[in-house]
């Protein structure tokens, strides 16, 4: 085999196996901190309905009500779920979707439905681009709002996400 045909298999590896890793990690961070987190919240809750007179507990709910759905914000940016029942447009469209109500970051698309499934190296290349576009505005921008769209022109595949944050400085 050429080396080019050697590096695309390599890379195609390596991508199955960081989503392999990825849904391990979002399965662990739902089903076991998600989990303590949320019996955390109700012994609190408890407290706080015994102590309403003491601020500290209202403050530590919070702070659990926080992390609960930050974990789970997470949980989900790591693992396509959908993806390869669905393809790429269907589970693109939930996943943004689903990303506007964990994340608060109001998100419009625009994703053109394909009359046939792509490689499945692709729609996972895709998905992931996608997953780290969100990703960044989630931690970084400071947006409120993001666009997303996907197109099929032909043989070429455009997906544009769009956010209207703070930018990057010009130094980076």
């Amino acid at each position: 085999i050429s080396s080019n045909e050697a590096a695309r298999r390599l890379s195609a590896r390596l991508l199955h196996l960081q989503d392999e890793e990825r849904r391990r990690l979002s399965r662990e961070l739902h089903d076991s901190t998600g989990q303590h987190l949320a019996a955390a919240k109700m012994v609190l809750a408890s407290l706080n309905a015994e102590h309403k007179d003491q601020a500290k507990y209202a403050e530590c709910m919070e702070l659990v009500d926080r992390s609960l759905r930050e974990i789970r914000t997470i949980s989900h940016l790591l693992h396509p779920s959908g993806l390869e029942e669905a393809g790429f447009s269907t589970a693109a469209r939930w996943y943004a979707e689903e990303f506007a109500k964990r994340s608060g970051v109001e998100v419009e698309t625009a994703i053109t439905e394909l009359p046939n499934r792509l490689p499945r190296e692709v729609e996972l290349a895709l998905f992931r681009v996608l997953q780290e576009g969100l990703t960044n505005i989630h931690r970084h921008s400071k947006s409120r709002s993001a666009a997303v769209v996907f197109e099929a022109n032909g043989a070429d595949l455009v997906l544009t996400i769009k956010d209207d944050g703070i930018g990057m400085s010009k130094e980076v």
